[in-house]
């Protein structure tokens, strides 16, 4: 259909986007499809103190993001978020570096998540195309 030029076609690594869904959790996201949300948009009001723990101040700010997906399981949501981070180079210290950068902005996610849903959500997760694995956070 034309959506990508042919210079960032070329880029895209086909072998780990198969490879992904054919883990556990890619499966997961398969068997969900029908449920499955992508690409949600939101925004909600928290207390500074809460997002920036080293502030002693009671203001509210605005928290707004995209959630690259969910979906909803009988126990509650499970929520996932892409990264494209070249990280394979640390070998065994890949997983921790991914959680070091976005632990804090899956777990926003998270809670506007629930926030909106008025519903829990049960599972947090990485997914790295680099590593072509998840990498649950809750």
């Amino acid at each position: 259909d034309e959506l990508l030029t042919e210079e960032v076609a070329s880029e895209i690594e086909l072998d780990k986007i198969i490879r992904y869904f054919k883990t556990p959790f890619g499966q997961k996201i398969i068997k969900n499809f029908n449920h499955l949300e992508r690409e949600v948009l939101f925004s909600f009001m928290m207390n500074a103190r809460d997002v920036f723990h080293e502030m002693d101040v009671d203001d509210p700010i605005l928290i707004h993001g995209i959630i690259d997906g969910y979906f909803e399981t009988e126990e509650g949501y499970v929520l996932f978020d892409y990264k494209t981070d070249k990280v394979s180079f640390l070998k065994d210290k890949a997983h921790d570096e991914l959680i070091r950068r976005y632990k804090g902005q899956v777990m926003l996610y998270k809670e506007a998540l629930e926030s909106i849903m008025d519903k829990p959500v049960v599972s947090v997760n990485i997914i790295s195309l680099d590593l072509t694995d998840t990498i649950q956070i809750l």
